[in-house]
């Protein structure tokens, strides 16, 4: 959806997040999915309620990725991949 990725990070600045990176997904997701690196996973758990997303699934990032998530996964602990459900 145009615009969705900044619409919903301009609501984490609010809160105090100071680095959101943008990117696009590598493809479509039927839901919110919030991605983690190990050690991130109460992170993950906070940005997913701080979107107006506690049921989002949570997803550890896997040792060896192959496949990229996003154009900008080596720049995050925590990736969101905004699905449908996501807050317009």
């Amino acid at each position: 959806r145009f615009r969705l990725a900044s619409a919903n990070a301009a609501r984490l600045v609010p809160l105090g997040y100071e680095q959101i990176n943008l990117g696009d997904a590598t493809s479509f997701v039927d839901a919110t999915r919030v991605y983690y690196r190990d050690g991130f996973f109460e992170m993950a758990v906070q940005v997913a309620i701080d979107l107006g997303l506690p049921d989002a699934l949570l997803v550890g990032v896997p040792d060896g990725l192959q496949t990229a998530l996003t154009n900008s996964d080596d720049q995050g602990d925590v990736i969101v991949l905004l699905g449908p459900d996501a807050p317009r």
